[in-house]
C-alpha cells in the first residue's frame, strides 16, 4: 500500500512552516539512537520506502510503500 508521512503517527513534522516539509521518522530515529549500523539503517531506510543511505522523510504528498506505517485517526 503506498502511504504518506503526513498520514502515518511516526511522523515527527518539522517545526518550520506548515509542516509538510522534511521532517523524521520515528522508527528510524529509534534505531539511530540505539546505534544500528549503516547496513541495518540502509535495510530499514529501503522498508520505510527511501532508497538506502537516503535518510529524507518528506511530508508532503510524496507517496512511498512502508511496513511501519501508522495511520493518523
Amino acid at each position: 500500500m503506498e502511504v504518506c508521512c503526513t498520514d502515518c503517527l511516526g511522523f515527527i513534522k518539522d517545526t518550520i512552516g506548515d509542516g509538510k516539509g522534511i521532517g523524521k521518522c520515528k522508527a528510524y530515529e529509534h534505531y539511530v539512537n540505539k546505534g544500528a549500523t549503516t547496513g541495518q539503517l540502509n535495510e530499514l531506510l529501503v522498508a520505510l520506502g527511501n532508497k538506502a543511505n537516503y535518510h529524507v522523510f518528506w511530508g508532503g504528498s510524496e507517496l512511498r510503500e512502508c511496513s511501519k506505517f501508522k495511520q493518523v485517526d
